[in-house]
């Protein structure tokens, strides 16, 4: 997201093609698109021979993904909106379908392992991720909100598909009754999330 970002402030393509490496080095099983270390031993990536991306749970990025045991929401949120960012300022049409291709996985994904309580009473805040057991994790951080909002609002537009943005406002309507939004020094729309052994996390809602 960083060189796509660079790319939207300066209209340089290269930033894109430097995205490009980045995001198919988290999808491709391709040990040859390693760097090898001077010793003859591979890096991290080359080594695990697995794409970070896989199927489990859905599908999607594991957060360490030499270990797998976790895919955080953070970490998700933002292959969807790269994904998407990547298919809307391709310029040709098999770049576009690539990457939109990859977007539609991994919303999929999203829907399907849910990172919020569950369908019937969606009016919750989104969850830090899923662990191996497909489990979602109790944690909540208020990054993830907003990131989770932008990345299915963007996708909603590329895919034309209804249900991301039918749940954005039950959604919000969680984020709010879970957490405290605090009006200290005029800080509106700052999120306040009392923890247990963090007294308090603050995060942009407006991501």
């Amino acid at each position: 997201m960083l060189w796509i970002r660079y790319y939207e402030v300066t209209g340089d393509r290269e930033y894109l093609s430097m995205a490009d490496d980045v995001f198919r080095n988290l999808v491709i099983n391709a040990p040859e698109r390693c760097n090898m270390k001077k010793d003859g031993r591979c890096n991290g990536y080359c080594c695990s021979l697995n794409p970070p991306w896989d199927g489990a749970c859905g599908g999607g990025v594991w957060y360490e993904f030499l270990i797998r045991n976790y895919k955080s929401a953070i970490t998700n949120d933002l292959f969807l909106e790269t994904a998407t960012k990547m298919s809307k300022y391709s310029t040709s049409e098999m770049d576009k379908g690539y990457y939109r291709a990859w977007a539609e996985k991994e919303a999929n994904g999203i829907r399907q392992y849910k990172p919020f309580d569950n369908l019937t009473d969606i009016q919750s805040p989104v969850y830090d991720g899923i662990l191996r057991s497909c489990v979602k994790s109790d944690d909540l951080w208020s990054y993830n909100q907003g990131m989770y909002m932008v990345a299915m609002t963007d996708y909603a537009e590329l895919s034309g598909e209804t249900w991301p943005m039918s749940w954005l406002s039950p959604i919000g309507t969680g984020i709010i009754k879970h957490s405290t939004l605090t009006t200290s020094s005029g800080r509106r729309g700052v999120i306040q999330v009392v923890r247990t052994l963090i007294s308090q996390f603050q995060g942009n809602f407006s991501a």
